[in-house]
């Protein structure tokens, strides 16, 4: 398992996702802080729940299809 530590970046982009998604879309905290990380490192986001980032537009998800 690779761990990614929070930059001062990843804080910056998470505390503006939240200001420009929380009431129109309802992201929480840590959500932003996961989309943030994904965004900084320039990784896409593995996720069943994806309707939670789909309108986060700094981040690539990939969505595994259900078995």
């Amino acid at each position: 398992m690779l761990i990614l530590p929070i930059q001062e970046q990843i804080s910056t982009t998470s505390i503006s996702l939240l200001g420009k998604y929380t009431l129109s879309h309802g992201l929480d905290f840590h959500d932003a802080l996961i989309a943030a990380t994904a965004a900084y490192h320039h990784i896409s986001l593995f996720t069943l729940n994806v309707k939670d980032f789909l309108f986060i537009s700094e981040v690539t998800l990939y969505h595994p299809p259900y078995s």
